[in-house]
């Protein structure tokens, strides 16, 4: 008996400092801020070395598409030409793609900023059309859509100056593209508006993710090795957030007591975001919940962020190889104003150093408690 206390002292002594860190966080939070005379941000990419893009709000005016870096935040159109952009993904080299209106009445058009000019990539098409997501080799993937009557959409890939038309089933007429991975894998969902269903684009083929279920569906992201992060079920607390891996769907939520906070909070699951590492980030409420799926344990981020900060992350919406993930809430002191934040995940001690705490650590532990059990 007095030697399983004496092993249970040095398992205490090792792990316990670890195991009782009141308040401890695991991520970094920066605020992105907003640019001078608005109000409101939205982050919604990133890249693979930290780069984000989202948009921003005036009371006044339409949003305007941003790009953080370097620890500052530029608006891609100063000038208010266009007169409304938002961006939706970035690639390493800072270029953006999202979508743009030129003038009033005029439809939206996917845009591609690079190296500091904001361009068209549809110009003089009647249709609007949709920029959401780019890879490190400058592809772009989105969407046409010909707008009432029909609804329907046309999922794209737009690289070197020419769009490739993704849909290669014939009686799916609705089709959108939403992520693309570094090596070329593109999600979205396709079908009819009403069942759409989640695919994986690969090779030059669209494969359904669920060809058998009744729910519609859609991929948000993919990364390398064809994992998608999505959601299934209709636009309400139904809504479940999904990762499709191996050939089959798991419900990230499965088996989580949640509870949504708010009177006019309730559960709503999408995962929006997926590295190659295949942990994956969203949101399980309407807000209050942003979430990391990491081996098969879902945490909200609020945990894992000093409560001091006042920050509350409401959903996170992409996350790279370094583990950085940009996500969108509030601050205590902005009331219902968003903002946008980057988590970067906090240093851990490397092996080496925890030996050279650990080890002496062990050892006088041992000597402890050989002289307590033999005295």
């Amino acid at each position: 008996m007095g030697r399983r206390r004496s092993w249970g002292l040095i398992v205490g002594l090792l792990l316990g400092p670890v195991a009782v860190l009141p308040g401890a966080s695991l991520y970094e939070v920066t605020n992105l801020g907003v640019p001078p005379g608005y109000y409101y941000a939205d982050g919604r990419g990133i890249s693979s070395n930290g780069l984000v893009t989202g948009f921003t709000d005036q009371i006044t005016s339409a949003g305007r598409a941003f790009l953080y870096q370097d620890g500052a935040l530029t608006n891609l159109n100063p000038l208010n030409q266009p007169i409304y952009s938002r961006g939706f993904g970035v690639n390493s080299s800072g270029q953006v793609t999202g979508y743009l209106q030129a003038t009033v009445g005029s439809p939206l058009h996917a845009f591609i900023y690079s190296d500091g000019v904001l361009t068209d990539i549809t110009p003089g098409d009647s249709r609007s059309s949709f920029g959401q997501g780019i890879n490190d080799r400058g592809q772009i993937v989105g969407y046409f859509n010909g707008g009432s009557p029909t609804f329907n959409s046309q999922a794209f890939l737009y690289e070197n100056g020419t769009f490739s038309n993704l849909n290669t089933v014939p009686d799916h007429p609705f089709n959108e593209a939403y992520g693309i991975s570094q090596n070329g894998l593109i999600t979205g969902r396709s079908g009819t508006l009403a069942t759409a269903h989640a695919f994986l684009y690969q090779d030059g083929n669209m494969t359904d993710l669920d060809p058998l279920g009744s729910s519609p569906s859609v991929g948000y992201a993919v990364n390398d090795s064809g994992e998608v992060a999505g959601a299934m079920g209709p636009l309400n607390s139904q809504r479940r957030a999904i990762l499709y891996r191996d050939g089959q769907i798991v419900d990230l939520a499965s088996g989580v007591q949640l509870t949504c906070e708010g009177p006019m909070d309730a559960p709503f699951g999408e995962a929006h975001g997926i590295n190659d590492f295949g942990q994956v980030v969203g949101q399980l409420c309407s807000s209050n919940y942003a979430f990391i799926y990491d081996n098969g344990v879902i945490q909200n981020l609020n945990d894992l962020i000093n409560p001091s900060l006042g920050v509350i992350l409401d959903t996170a919406y992409g996350i790279n190889d370094h583990g950085q993930i940009v996500a969108s809430g509030r601050t205590i002191n902005t009331g219902s104003a968003g903002q946008a934040f980057l988590l970067t995940p906090v240093a851990v001690p490397e092996p080496s150093i925890l030996a050279l705490v650990g080890v002496p650590l062990l050892a006088l532990t041992i000597r402890v408690c050989r002289s307590s059990v033999f005295a």
